[in-house]
C-alpha cells in the first residue's frame, strides 16, 4: 500500500492496533494520532514516513508498542512520551532523529525494548534508564557522549547492550558483570579507556564480545577462556599488551577472533589449533613473534587469516596450504618470514588476496599459484625472489588481470642474473 496514512483512520477512536509495516506510505504520520486513546500497538516499521513525530503521539497513554523503525523521520523525540508509562518497546532505529533525549522518558518504567540505532541523537543516555526491566538496549550509531551509567546495570535481565559508534568516554561500568543474562556486549568505536573490567568474567552468557575501537589498556585477562559461549571477540585497535593468552584455546564456539592494531607481543599460542569452529583470524599489527603454527592448519574453516605487520620469523608452514576453506585473503606481509613460498599454496583454490610482501622469501614463484583460479591479487613484492616466471604463472596473471581489469604498473626486478635483461619479468609482482 502506497499514499499517506488518512487522517481520518484516527476518528476510529476504539481502534487498539494499527501495523502498516512494510509499505510504501508516505508523509507525515497524523497530528490527530492522539485521538487513539486505546491504541495498544502502533506498528509503522519499513514505510517512507517523513518528518518529525507529532507530540500528540504522548497521549497514546495505553500504547505498549511503537515500531517507528526504518523510516525517514527528523526532529527531536517529543516531551509528551514521558506520558507512555505502558510502553515497554519503541523502535525508532534508522531514521534521521535527532537532539537531546527528554528527561520526561525517564519516567517509562515498563520499558523491556529500546532500539534508537543509526540516528543522530546526542548527549547523555541517561534519560532512558528508568527502566530497571530492560532486556534489549541498543543505541548504536548515533551521537551519544559522556559516561556509560553504571545505572544501566539495574536492569538484571539485560541480554544486549549495543552502544557502538558513539562518544561515550571513561571505563566500561564494573557493574556490567551484575549481568548474568548477558549475551552480547558492542561498545565499539567510542573513546572508552582503561582494562577491561574483570567483572565481565561473570557473564557466562556472552556469545559478542566487541570492544574495538577505543583506547582500552592492560592485557586480555587469562578468564576471557572461562566464556564458553563467545562466537565473536574483537579486541582490534585498542592499546592492548602483554600475551594472547593461551586459554583462547578454550573457545570451541569462537567465529571470529581479532585483535588487530594493539601492541600485543609473545608468539601465537598454539591452542589457537582447538579453534576449529573459526572462520576469521586476524592478529596484524601487533608485536608477536616468533614462527607461525603449523598447527593452525586444523583450523580448518578459517577463510580470513591476517598476520600481517608483525615480527613473525621462520618459514611459512608447509600446512597452511591445507586450510582449504581460505577465502577473503591470506596475509603474511610485513614480517621477517624467509626460506620459499610453499608450492602447497597452490591448493588454496578459493584464495581471493595473497600478500607476502615485505619479508625475506626467496626462491622461484611455484608453478601451482597458477591454480589460484579465484586469486584477484597477488602481492610478492619487496622479497628476494628470483628466476623467471614460469609460462603457466605467466598465463595465469594475464588472464588474471584482464578479467579484474588490473594494469601492470611494473615488474619489478630482482638483483640476480636476470635483472639486466629487457624482457625481465622477475619476482616482486605488484599491481
Amino acid at each position: 500500500m502506497a499514499g499517506i496514512i488518512p487522517p481520518e483512520l484516527t476518528n476510529c477512536i476504539n481502534l487498539q492496533e494499527v501495523d502498516f509495516f512494510g509499505n510504501h506510505f508516505s508523509g507525515s504520520i497524523p497530528d490527530q494520532i492522539g485521538n487513539l486513546k486505546d491504541l495498544i500497538v502502533l506498528q509503522l516499521r519499513q514505510n517512507d514516513l517523513t518528518g518529525p513525530i507529532p507530540p500528540s503521539l504522548g497521549y497514546c497513554k495505553s500504547l505498549q508498542q511503537m515500531a517507528l523503525a526504518d523510516n525517514g523521520l527528523t526532529g527531536s523525540l517529543p516531551d509528551t512520551f514521558g506520558l507512555l508509562t505502558e510502553l515497554n518497546l519503541i523502535t525508532l532505529y534508522n531514521n534521521s532523529l535527532e537532539g537531546l533525549l527528554p528527561e520526561s522518558l525517564f519516567g517509562l518504567k515498563n520499558l523491556s525494548i529500546i532500539n534508537f540505532s543509526h540516528n543522530r541523537f546526542n548527549g547523555s543516555i541517561s534519560p532512558v534508564i528508568g527502566s530497571n526491566i530492560l532486556t534489549v538496549f541498543d543505541l548504536t550509531n548515533n551521537f551519544f557522549s559522556g559516561r556509560i551509567p553504571p545505572e544501566l546495570c539495574n536492569s538484571r535481565n539485560l541480554n544486549r547492550i549495543r552502544l557502538g559508534h558513539n562518544q561515550f568516554v571513561g571505563p566500561i561500568p564494573s557493574e556490567v558483570g551484575q549481568l548474568e543474562q548477558l549475551d552480547s556486549l558492542e561498545l565499539s568505536y567510542n573513546n572508552l579507556s582503561g582494562e577491561i573490567p574483570s567483572s565481565l568474567s561473570n557473564c557466562k552468557q556472552l556469545t559478542h564480545l566487541l570492544l574495538n575501537g577505543n583506547r582500552l589498556t592492560g592485557q586480555i585477562p587469562n578468564w576471557v577462556g572461562n566464556l564458553d559461549l563467545l562466537g565473536r571477540v574483537d579486541l582490534s585497535s585498542n592499546n592492548l599488551n602483554g600475551e594472547i593468552p593461551k586459554e583462547v584455546g578454550n573457545l570451541l564456539a569462537l567465529i571470529k577472533l581479532s585483535v588487530y592494531n594493539n601492541s600485543l607481543t609473545g608468539l601465537i599460542p598454539q591452542e589457537i589449533r582447538k579453534l576449529i569452529s573459526l572462520n576469521v583470524l586476524n592478529l596484524q599489527k601487533n608485536k608477536l613473534f616468533g614462527q607461525i603454527p603449523p598447527q593452525i592448519q586444523q583450523c580448518n574453516k578459517l577463510y580470513e587469516l591476517r598476520l600481517s605487520e608483525n615480527y613473525l620469523t621462520g618459514p611459512i608452514p608447509t600446512k597452511l596450504g591445507e586450510l582449504s576453506e581460505l577465502q577473503v585473503i591470506l596475509d603474511l606481509s610485513y614480517n621477517n618470514l624467509s626460506g620459499q613460498i610453499p608450492s602447497t599454496l597452490g591448493n588454496l583454490i578459493k584464495l581471493e588476496r595473497l600478500n607476502l610482501s615485505f619479508n625475506q622469501l626467496d626462491g622461484t614463484i611455484p608453478v601451482s599459484l597458477a591454480r589460484l583460479k579465484s586469486l584477484y591479487r597477488l602481492n610478492l613484492s619487496n622479497n628476494f625472489l628470483h628466476g623467471a616466471i614460469h609460462m603457466n604463472c605467466q598465463n595465469f596473471l594475464r588472464t588474471r588481470l584482464e578479467r579484474t581489469g588490473y594494469v601492470v604498473h611494473q615488474w619489478v626486478c630482482a638483483q640476480t642474473d636476470l635483472s639486466m635483461r629487457k624482457d625481465c619479468q622477475v619476482l616482486k609482482w605488484q599491481v
